[in-house]
């Protein structure tokens, strides 16, 4: 391995079968919010497709489980549509969906049993694509808070720029990189030289 932490090297390494498109540009997306709010026939099932395969890949890391992924990702494409009359189109949308994901994971993390969900994390994994990247996820998923989660998935993952990252979670961007920074720090900590 390079000089770097592993959690850098993984990006986009763990894709979901029969996945669609990423999110879309910003433009694109805030066209889709205001046709979505304005009722637009087949808006928000083409916001699902858009970002479905995304927030499932991050709630598989967050939570290691598929089944309480796939649960999460219905519980935050249901909050969206309930809420989407909330949602102001002049902020990023993809922000908008992670932090609702963000929330579910949070939910449905805090109702399951702690040990026994972990256990069978590996399979579940497994069968997504490098088990070994999406275990390492876990792994950083167990050790940060689900907002520093959330900043180093952004950033390593899904690749996003630290201000594209402030722009959507509505925060300036040296919060981002004083977070990006203690996240990082917390994981070398953690996981020490496992994973470096």
């Amino acid at each position: 391995m390079s000089g770097q932490p592993a959690f850098q090297q993984i990006q986009h390494d763990a894709e979901v079968p029969g996945s669609e498109a990423p999110a879309g540009d910003l433009r694109s997306d805030r066209e889709l919010a205001l046709r979505v709010q304005n009722g637009g026939s087949g808006a928000f099932v083409e916001l699902v497709r858009r970002y479905q395969t995304a927030l499932l890949r991050y709630l598989l890391a967050r939570l290691g489980n598929r089944a309480d992924a796939e649960d999460a990702l219905q519980e935050t494409f249901a909050a969206a549509f309930r809420y989407f009359h909330s949602y102001d189109p002049s902020r990023p949308l993809a922000g908008w969906l992670y932090t609702i994901a963000r929330r579910e994971a949070g939910r449905v993390a805090r109702s399951r049993p702690a040990p026994a969900a972990r256990e069978t994390a590996a399979p579940a994994l497994d069968e997504i694509d490098d088990g070994d990247a999406l275990r390492l996820w876990n792994r950083i998923a167990e050790s940060l808070s689900e907002s520093a989660f959330t900043l180093v998935w952004l950033y390593y993952h899904e690749g996003w720029s630290q201000a594209e990252i402030a722009a959507s979670l509505r925060r300036p961007v040296t919060w981002i990189k004083v977070n990006l920074h203690r996240a990082r720090s917390r994981l070398a900590r953690d996981l020490g030289e496992e994973y470096n």
